[in-house]
């Protein structure tokens, strides 16, 4: 087998290259043709293709992928993303064709091309052009042509249309609910319902089935030393795809994608554990971060973090009410922070200068603040006109006071928590550490594929919004609107006044905005 990757001009030029590509077609050589996305080299920013040829073959057709809509953007450069690759390899490996991303192709079909590869000859990957109904457009109304794009959603769910649209005439329906309402009415349906609870039953024991992988043999040093993570990934992404096949609206690519990027967690905790130890999982190390000293880099300190269980997941499993206690105390500073900074805004521009104010108005400088309040109770006591500056300044004055207070507080419950933090982590049991390493591994991957269904509904009622907004201005709505302001703007002249030429002018005017 051999692979190259080339610009796509191979494929359709003449000349020498023209009698390769028929050279390889007639001895059988071409395997597959794989259209990758632009820019997705350094150095070139032009789309390239995967030729895969074989010395001797089984088979006669060629594998045509269009794989250029699959990236993602990272900085200037595409990137192909784990569910785009395994794509792409399900596509090759098993000779799958896949609506406007692969297709096997006769060599009989490319010989009535004259032997010209380009992929778009053989695979259309280009979204259907926008159309637009006139009748729609001037008398609105959704178009049922233009409803039948769903039809996987109508195929499997009978009676949802219905329950969206009504008719308003043989060719036209209107939707029901108001567009707000779309998505929850898509949810309500018993039949929509009825899918969903049938997906999450399917989904959810994928849970038990991780957990068996990847956290029940570290209770045994053995069973530890001998897992493999990479065996284990492909046996169970292998499972995850037949669980979801049934399940023709749910994309299982998607599902791949969160076991993948959840795994790479996975299995760099493994190797730990694997090099150190199941203790490595009651360590604690230092948080060192680098940071400018005398215009050099430098390592730093800055807390502390655990090696393998995140300081954030134990406080938030096993201690919520200290965790609840420091969120209180930041929403008590905040609060003060919030209205020290709405006086700021709201106070009156006094005469003259300000020190008590910071040049660019942030902030308070407390020091002159206090002498300003002094005065204030000087001369006022303490009957201050409401919601005067001096009221605002007294206010100011001892929220300051406060914050200050409430900031050494939480500092204070902070520290506390992270020494509680660090020494629950050190003398954690063999039974809390599997428990948390289910909440870091496991979860976000079953919620991660539980959540996908909803994806899909809210995908389909936002574009069932926008096929919505797209008719419901219509031409008739748009004269009616133009013929009442006419009339307004018509009748609005009548209170001008000016020269009889001026008059005059506008009386024609006037015509022409009643069309008389």
């Amino acid at each position: 087998i051999m692979t190259i990757v080339l610009p796509h001009g191979v494929l359709f030029r003449g000349g020498n290259e023209e009698e390769i590509r028929r050279n390889l077609i007639e001895n059988n050589n071409i395997d597959a043709i794989i259209g990758l996305p632009a820019n997705i080299f350094f150095g070139t920013g032009i789309p390239t293709i995967v030729m895969v040829l074989r010395q001797k073959r089984d088979r006669d057709d060629v594998l045509f992928v269009d794989a250029s809509k699959g990236f993602i953007k990272v900085g200037k450069n595409n990137q192909l993303r784990a569910r785009d690759i395994r794509k792409i390899v399900d596509a090759v490996t098993e000779r799958r064709e896949m609506p406007k991303f692969s297709r096997c192709v006769d060599r009989e079909e490319i010989r009535r091309n004259d032997y010209n590869l380009n992929i778009p000859r053989y695979v259309n990957s280009a979204e259907a052009d926008e159309q637009w109904d006139i009748y729609a457009t001037m008398f609105g109304g959704i178009p049922n042509i233009e409803l039948d794009r769903f039809a996987n959603w109508w195929d499997i769910f009978p009676s949802l249309r219905n329950a969206l649209f009504c008719h308003a005439n043989e060719a036209y329906s209107k939707l029901t609910p108001s567009p707000d309402q779309i998505f929850d009415t898509i949810r309500r349906n018993p039949e929509v319902s009825e899918y969903q609870l049938r997906y999450l039953e399917a989904v959810n024991p994928l849970r038990d089935v991780l957990i068996d992988i990847v956290v029940n043999p570290l209770s045994s040093p053995e069973h530890l030393r001998r897992l493999n993570p990479a065996i284990e990934f492909n046996s169970f992404s292998a499972h995850l795809f037949d669980v979801i096949k049934p399940f023709t609206l749910i994309d299982s690519y998607a599902a791949y994608q969160i076991l993948e990027d959840n795994w790479r967690k996975i299995t760099f905790d493994l190797e730990t554990l694997q090099s150190e130890g199941i203790e490595a999982a009651n360590a604690v190390d230092e948080n060192i971060i680098i940071k400018k000293k005398d215009g050099k880099d430098v390592e730093v300190q800055d807390g502390w973090v655990g090696r393998i269980l995140p300081f954030e997941l134990v406080q938030q499993e096993m201690l919520d009410s200290e965790l609840e206690k420091v969120a209180k105390l930041q929403a008590e500073r905040d609060a003060s922070t919030g209205r020290i900074a709405e006086i700021l805004e709201t106070l009156p521009e006094a005469e003259g200068a300000t020190p008590w104010i910071k040049d660019d108005g942030s902030a308070f400088v407390p020091k002159e603040l206090k002498a300003k309040v002094k005065k204030i109770k000087q001369e006022f006591g303490t009957k201050l006109p409401e919601d005067s500056a001096e009221a605002m300044l007294v206010e100011a004055d001892k929220l300051l006071d406060l914050e200050k207070k409430q900031k050494k507080a939480v500092n204070e419950a902070n520290d506390l928590l992270q020494e509680n933090t660090i020494a629950l982590i050190k003398k954690l049991p063999m039974k809390d550490i599997l428990h948390l390493l289910v909440a870091k591994w496991i979860e976000p991957v079953r919620k991660g594929i539980a959540s996908l269904f909803d994806k899909e509904v809210k995908d389909f009622a936002e574009k069932l919004d926008a096929l919505d907004t797209k008719y419901c201005d219509t031409l008739v709505n748009i004269d009616d609107r133009i013929a009442k302001s006419e009339k307004s703007l018509a009748s609005l002249i009548d209170n001008l006044t000016g020269s009889d030429f001026d008059m005059a002018g506008l009386r024609e005017f006037q015509k022409l905005l009643r069309h008389e």
